[in-house]
């Protein structure tokens, strides 16, 4: 999906100058409508839906608790029948990408976390897109406008790159929505509705031991008349998965390429200031407040309002964080990762590729974050 926008992006160089503005092709291919910032918008419409007398509920309760108090009231079944909505529409997404995760149908609570830290702020996501939108109709009116004495056939060459380049940026998001997590999400409900035969059969413990198993020793098992014990294979499997899971996997893989030649006639670059930690260009803008680390969405509860989000990386599952953070820095990524587009989509300062951040930057603490230089200041 990044090829789109990075054909458009050589082209419009190629148009005006290797030095252009391209703060300009950000504008040009911004508020673009996608599953992922319709899902923030729906969680959004959610949260206004939300009764005032249950905002303590949402906060201090588990899912079923909630569920269980919202029931006893009128008001609270019409939520409840608006959360069952959503859900439908985007409740196959889980906290993560994989087999081994529930989805939001069968444990919401991820939404009521979110929900959470919606009712702390005012910032409407809707508001944040038709800004956009509005932004980037001007940009291609003025481009337009400056292409006017170049030949028809680079003008078309402009326009036929651009829709490109649009294309480009919806189905990176639309692709993780309908492959990603709707596929997933089906192949995962048909797989435990297979283990739970083997557990009435006995050969396995419990529904979700069927994970460990490959598809065809799952038809194998059917096809033997679910005679095989399978215990002894999966828990082997388990240990393995422990003893992988707790292995920290290397930045590369490979033998990493010589340094590039250096022009030792140049004068070197001044050296970083005390605190201050170097990464890349996410999102323009600025923003100061509290790092909060977050490795998944289950961590949610923890980011106020206006708080840095700091994690190894953003992906769409901790998209609708964006709309309460203050700013995104990310260990991982570049101008065209999920984090820096959606970041921009959602007028989110963010640094990206800072090496070891969650190391460097301790929980609460308060630092600086520049979108547009890549830089994070270390306050305290």
């Amino acid at each position: 999906s990044g090829h789109g926008r990075e054909t458009f992006t050589n082209y419009y160089k190629e148009l005006f100058g290797e030095d252009c503005d391209l703060a300009v092709v950000r504008r040009l291919v911004q508020g673009l409508p996608n599953k992922t910032t319709a899902m923030g918008q729906a969680l959004w419409d959610l949260s206004q839906r939300l009764p005032r007398e249950f905002a303590e509920t949402i906060n201090e309760n588990s899912a079923d608790k909630i569920r269980a108090a919202l029931e006893r009231s009128t008001i609270g079944k019409d939520f409840l029948a608006a959360l069952d909505e959503f859900l439908a529409a985007f409740g196959h997404r889980g906290n993560h990408w994989g087999l081994q995760y529930p989805t939001w149908i069968e444990d919401p609570t991820p939404v009521f976390v979110m929900l959470r830290g919606y009712l702390s702020t005012e910032r409407d996501p809707e508001a944040v897109f038709t800004a956009q939108t509005a932004e980037r109709e001007q940009a291609l009116s003025e481009v337009r406008g400056q292409l006017q004495g170049y030949p028809q056939t680079a003008r078309d060459r402009f326009e036929k790159l651009l829709d490109l380049a649009h294309v480009s940026e919806m189905l990176r998001e639309n692709h993780n929505f309908w492959i990603d997590y709707s596929c997933t999400s089906r192949v995962r409900r048909l797989m435990l509705a297979a283990g739970r035969r083997l557990v009435a059969a006995g050969i396995i413990v419990s529904a979700e031991d069927v994970l460990h198993l490959h598809v065809d020793e799952v038809r194998t098992a059917f096809a033997n008349n679910l005679s095989e014990d399978l215990r002894a294979l999966i828990a082997s499997r388990q240990t393995a998965l422990e003893q992988f899971s707790a292995i920290e996997p290397p930045p590369h893989l490979g033998v990493e390429p010589p340094p590039e030649d250096t022009d030792t006639t140049s004068e070197p670059p001044p050296p970083d200031e005390p605190g201050l930690l170097r990464g890349q260009p996410g999102a323009p803008g600025t923003a100061c407040g509290p790092a909060r680390i977050v490795t998944s969405i289950a961590d949610a509860h923890t980011l106020a309002a206006g708080e840095i989000l700091v994690a190894q990386s953003t992906g769409p599952s901790l998209t609708p964080l964006f709309a309460i953070a203050g700013g995104l820095v990310t260990e991982i990524g570049g101008a065209l990762s999920h984090c820096a587009v959606v970041a921009r989509e959602y007028r989110v300062p963010a640094v990206v590729s800072l090496s070891d951040a969650r190391r460097q930057i301790a929980d609460g603490q308060w630092i600086e974050i520049d979108g547009d230089a890549g830089t994070v200041r270390l306050v305290e």
